[in-house]
């Protein structure tokens, strides 16, 4: 397959893989060939790459078709440089600056030094950021955006409560429910992930471990809710479903597990989508709003383990990376 590539490239890698579905003890590090690149590939010399609890789902199988073929390579995004792009691919050239996303990706992961990527999930990094963030941003930043202009349809004077918000997503929706002119309330717990929150824009936050979800909702909006992005489950999301009005529009997710009954057609499950056109929308948000996205923490590949058992013991503030040094 003819392609153009920047320079010579190695033929393999050493990735992050896993032969079976299971916990965090099936991932190991190996040497596995590069992947090689379709028509309408882009492959990506990563720079970065994000984790979150959709790679944890992947991995224990909850997504799973029975066409799997392992080895698989986890990661849903990343960003990085074009190495070499198909013989077919017009909006990219060897050199450019990306960013990625895509669920289950059939070329394999993000979690390696190099990824093909059909070019439709492709975008090119908003110069304002840095590779890191950029690496970390688009499944939470597509998520978040979507869930609040799409699903949601957040507009001016709406009362909307955000409930996980200091994880990835959350820090997002709040940002983008903000500049929409909504009123935010947000869930935090403790006094730092109260002061994130409120650093954010939320008007309000309660935590959700302490306080009654209904009383804080009442208090904040007392005609009630207009919308409710539900980034997590279980009782407070149950205890708030109790209390919404007929109209109020709830949007969860894909994923998120635990979940209530609602009034007929009140609730939206949806998945992010990337296209040119959604990623448009999101470096244009990034751009103009100044977005704030905190890493909790930036790991190397061989420091697997220890991201995945911090993202699975919960309560990270902000969002996991991993970071890819290349020799020069």
């Amino acid at each position: 397959m003819f392609y153009v590539q920047s320079t010579a490239l190695p033929s393999s890698m050493t990735a992050l893989v896993y032969d079976q579905f299971g916990g965090p003890d099936v991932l190991a590090l190996r040497n596995v060939p590069l992947p090689e690149i379709g028509p309408n590939e882009v492959l990506m010399r990563l720079d970065a790459a994000g984790l979150g609890p959709w790679d944890t789902e992947l991995r224990e199988g909850r997504w799973a078709t029975g066409k799997e073929r392992f080895p698989l390579i986890p990661g849903t995004d990343g960003a990085g440089c074009v190495a070499a792009v198909g013989a077919s691919v017009q909006r990219f050239s060897p050199g450019d600056r990306v960013f990625a996303y895509r669920f289950a990706n059939p070329s394999g992961g993000f979690h390696a030094p190099f990824v093909a990527v059909d070019e439709a999930y492709v975008a090119f990094v908003p110069d304002q950021l840095d590779s890191v963030t950029a690496g970390a941003l688009p499944t939470v930043g597509l998520t978040a955006l979507q869930g609040i202009e799409t699903h949601l349809g957040v507009r001016e004077g709406d009362d909307v409560l955000i409930l996980g918000a200091t994880g990835g997503v959350g820090i997002l929706a709040v940002q983008f429910a903000c500049q929409a002119g909504a009123r935010v309330l947000a869930t935090a717990s403790g006094a730092d992930g109260a002061a994130l929150v409120e650093r954010l824009g939320a008007h309000a936050s309660f935590d959700p471990r302490r306080d009654d979800p209904r009383e804080a909702a009442r208090a904040f909006a007392p005609e009630g809710l207009t919308a409710v992005l539900a980034n997590a489950g279980g009782p407070a999301l149950a205890q708030i479903a109790q209390i919404l009005g007929p109209d109020a529009r709830v949007a969860v997710p894909s994923g998120v597990r635990d979940l209530p009954a609602f009034a007929p057609g009140q609730l939206k499950e949806y998945s992010a989508t990337a296209s040119p056109e959604t990623f448009e929308r999101l470096t244009t948000a990034w751009k103009r709003l100044q977005i704030i996205l905190p890493l909790a923490h930036v790991y190397e590949l061989s420091q697997a383990h220890a991201a995945f058992s911090a993202l699975e013991r919960g309560g990270v503030r902000g969002k996991l990376a991993f970071r890819f040094p290349h020799p020069h």
